[in-house]
């Protein structure tokens, strides 16, 4: 490992892995947020992980993740060999940026590409400058940043904010309740849970008999972009409610609007009253896809019915 005291960052860095069974979900592929550890990975490297620990232990300084954006091109599957490519940009004394990618061994087009944002806090999580090494060590880099393949999806037809108002039963509210096993040695929720979070709530609001049926069927809800912004940091003990709102893009796409809203805590101080706050924005698109010769291939398929109508009867959307 290179640490980020002693020694110069690596221009770009590769990292290859493959993929597990843990790595995977009951479609056959790897699950979507599987990606953000391994870009985490892919950062670290970059980074230097035994710099990372001696920053926090000599200062309690560490970085955290306050946006991402991810497009999903391909899948990949149990037992393929992955590299993951990683470069880093200064984007102000307090933000770094990492444009991510990630390669099945010998093809040229990423599977999955994107962007991650991050600061650097103190141990009060509160903000603080970037490490000058690290500023200096980046800025020093000269590489191209590749150009991003062009969307196979067609853009989606949209209508006029005014004529989607707000249904009835909307948003959709999911509790979740924040243990051991979601937080990372920062102290908060590692960023990757929020897509878990996200997820849990969007197959209770869209029905898990239904979400069951159609994975039995050979039809896959597959997300085929992500976008999340973090604004503050959830820990040990909270009590969230994940907010979701569905809009239909078009006859094979929906992006769903979630929040992850802080509304209490399992461990507070007696009498402390919680603020309903804000802590992660979040917006998810999804496609379905028909998988045939055991999962080998996918063909769009056109966003099922019965989705449609527990979204009109359940939530009184207007969906023609």
């Amino acid at each position: 490992n290179i640490s980020c005291r002693s020694a110069p960052l690596s221009m770009t860095t590769s990292i290859y892995r493959f993929v597990y069974m843990e790595d995977t979900d009951c479609t056959g592929v790897v699950y979507h947020s599987n990606y953000l550890r391994w870009w985490q990975q892919g950062r670290e490297a970059v980074l230097g992980q035994q710099g990372l620990v001696d920053l926090f232990a000599s200062s309690g300084r560490s970085f955290v993740v306050c946006s991402v954006e991810q497009t999903f091109k391909k899948s990949a599957r149990l037992g393929q060999a992955i590299e993951i490519r990683t470069i880093p940009t200064v984007e102000s004394k307090y933000r770094l940026s990492f444009d991510c990618g990630m390669y099945r061994e010998g093809e040229k087009d990423p599977l999955v590409y994107g962007k991650v944002e991050m600061v650097c806090v103190g141990r009060d999580m509160k903000l603080v400058a970037l490490p000058e090494e690290i500023v200096n060590d980046v800025r020093a880099i000269d590489v191209v940043v590749p150009p991003k393949p062009k969307p196979r999806l067609p853009p989606p037809r949209r209508r006029p904010a005014s004529a989607v108002p707000l249904a009835s039963g909307l948003p959709h509210v999911h509790p979740i309740e924040v243990y051991h096993e979601d937080t990372d040695f920062t102290g908060v929720v590692y960023y990757a849970q929020y897509y878990k979070f996200c997820e849990r709530a969007r197959s209770h609001m869209c029905g898990m008999g239904h979400w069951m049926t159609l994975v039995q069927s050979g039809v896959c809800p597959v997300v085929v972009a992500g976008k999340i912004t973090v604004k503050d940091g959830a820990n040990y003990g909270d009590l969230l409610e994940i907010r979701s709102v569905p809009k239909i893009e078009s006859t094979h796409r929906i992006i769903f609007e979630q929040t992850v809203v802080r509304v209490g805590r399992q461990i507070a101080a007696d009498g402390a009253v919680v603020v309903p706050t804000v802590l992660v924005v979040a917006q998810i698109t999804l496609v379905f896809v028909k998988l045939d010769n055991g999962g080998a291939t996918k063909n769009l398929v056109a966003l099922p019915p019965p989705l449609l109508d527990e979204f009109r009867n359940r939530y009184g959307m207007d969906i023609p």
